[in-house]
Order: C-alpha cells, then structure tokens, then sequence
C-alpha cells in the first residue's frame, strides 16, 4: 500500500470530499485549514482539542484556558483539535511524536479505518516523574494514510458536522463555592451544632 502525498489528497471542501470519496482519487477531508498541520507530505500533525473525557463524571469536558495538570503515572484521553473524514479507500494509522519524549508523554497509537468521520480520540500517558500541563494546540501525535487496494462497501453517508454536548470545565473551588452558596444554610446549621457539642464536653 503506497503512502497518500497529502499536499495533494487533502481538502478542505466537504462537496469535494463527498463527490470524490470512492475514486481512485480520493481525498482526505480535514475540517478547518487552521488545524491542519501537514509537517511533510506524508505527515498530517494531530493536536489536542477542545475536549478531555472526564472518567469521573463519566463526560466529555472542555479544557479550561489554564489547560490540564497531567500527574505522573497518570493517563488521560483527549479528542483532537483535526475534524476527519477518510474516503473508504484509505487506511490511517496514528503514532507518537519524538517531541514528547523529553516530557515524558507516551500516546496510545491506533488506526483509523475507511470510511471513519469525527475527531480522535487519543490516550496520553505521563511516563515521567513531573507533572505535565497539557493545553488545546499541543502537538498530540501525527498520522500517516496509505491507499488500500479495495474499496469498502457500505452506506453512503455524507459528511455533515453535528455538535456533540460537552460539560463546561469547572475547577474544584469553583464547585466547592457553588455548592456552599446553594447550601449555606444548612452548613451553618452544621457548624453550629458542631460548635454546641465542642462546648458541652469542654463544660
């Protein structure tokens, strides 16, 4: 399978991509030309975008502008700034970038299959011994795309871009100071009879 030359088989064009999806020339769609980063011809930068899963809450949550503190040893997933749609023709594999091995970070590789529309969503594990801050533009990975020698059959389906819900990000302080506000009754209730008790074992 002969590695796609991107300069030539990306667009920015959804009618484009849509009328040409299953030729011989088909061409990779990438949402916006500002989140494009092709490093070389063959080479498209992944970055991070505005989106982390949040496994606590169970929810996808937007990056908030100080971006993420990444502890040592610990893993986060987070979708990419590039907005893709791969011809059923093509076949993407994504892999880490050099750069991040003097922080530590390690990527979870993976392929993207023909056909495949939507951001990614990439793992990020901290392998080193200090925190990292990660923010939306940081360099994630990148991807090669080879051409397949078939084409995948399947329902045609054009490309349209849908909004997906996301929980705003919300510091520990701020929810700590919603949740006082919201119940500031009842914590002075509890603060004055754990005041009530402290007196009545010092008397």
């Amino acid at each position: 399978m002969p590695v796609i030359d991107l300069v030539r088989r990306v667009t920015t064009n959804v009618e484009e991509y849509n009328l040409n999806k299953r030729s011989n020339e088909s061409l990779i769609l990438v949402r916006d030309k500002r989140s494009m980063q092709i490093q070389s011809d063959t080479t498209l930068n992944l970055t991070i975008g505005e989106i982390w899963y949040n496994s606590s809450r169970h929810a996808d949550t937007k990056i908030g502008d100080k971006g993420i503190r990444l502890k040592s040893q610990k893993y986060i997933v987070f979708t990419t700034e590039q907005y893709l749609a791969i011809p059923y023709n093509v076949y993407g594999i994504v892999v880490g970038k050099g750069d991040n091995i003097f922080n530590g970070g390690v990527i979870s590789t993976g392929k993207i299959v023909p056909g495949y529309k939507g951001e990614l969503r990439i793992g990020y594990y901290n392998a080193g011994s200090e925190t990292i801050i990660l923010r939306r533009g940081d360099l994630l990975g990148s991807c090669i795309f080879f051409d397949t020698e078939t084409t995948l059959i399947e329902e045609n389906i054009d490309v349209t871009y849908d909004k997906v819900p996301v929980l705003e990000y919300v510091s520990k302080r701020k929810r700590f100071l919603e949740f006082a506000r919201d119940n500031w009754d009842k914590i002075l209730s509890l603060l004055f009879s754990l005041i009530a008790v402290i007196v009545a074992l010092i008397s």
